[in-house]
């Protein structure tokens, strides 16, 4: 991203649409990491002078489909290499990733069960053999347990 701040001011103005009241934020850029990076601090107050209650939800899942969908428009769409690539350095990693956010998901779905054994119907993608390593540094690290291969 050639401009974090013009990128904030955007992301912010959509999500003060979004959340339907003016927001008050300010930012820190961050240039002191591999990836050039925003803080960004909401008074919690609304228009109307109530206590401003963003959902989780939104603020986990949808800042980051507002600030993809800036990101997008500025550079197009990722291409296959990069989202396999991405998906390969989630693997190994030893932090929160999209992944591990994936597999909690799944877990919650499955009373705490992740099984990931392949479907006859389906032929097992990028994304569901990233599943499977993760998984596997997961068990490594000591932060999951294999019931059965793939589970």
């Amino acid at each position: 991203m050639a401009d974090l701040k013009a990128f904030t001011r955007d992301l912010m103005s959509d999500a003060a649409r979004d959340l339907g009241t003016r927001l008050e934020w300010v930012a820190v850029e961050h240039h002191n990491t591999e990836h050039s990076h925003v803080h960004v601090l909401v008074r919690g107050r609304a228009d109307d002078g109530s206590d401003l209650v963003i959902a989780r939800d939104y603020i986990r899942e949808g800042m980051g489909a507002r600030a993809q969908a800036l990101v997008t428009l500025e550079l197009g769409p990722r291409t296959e290499v990069e989202i396999k690539r991405e998906l390969q350095n989630q693997i190994d990693a030893e932090r929160w990733t999209p992944l591990d956010r994936d597999l909690v998901r799944r877990a919650a779905a499955g009373e705490g069960l992740v099984d990931l054994r392949p479907d006859a119907a389906i032929r097992p993608d990028a994304a569901h053999h990233a599943r499977l390593g993760r998984m596997q540094t997961l068990e490594r690290l000591g932060l999951a347990t294999p019931t059965e291969p793939a589970q």
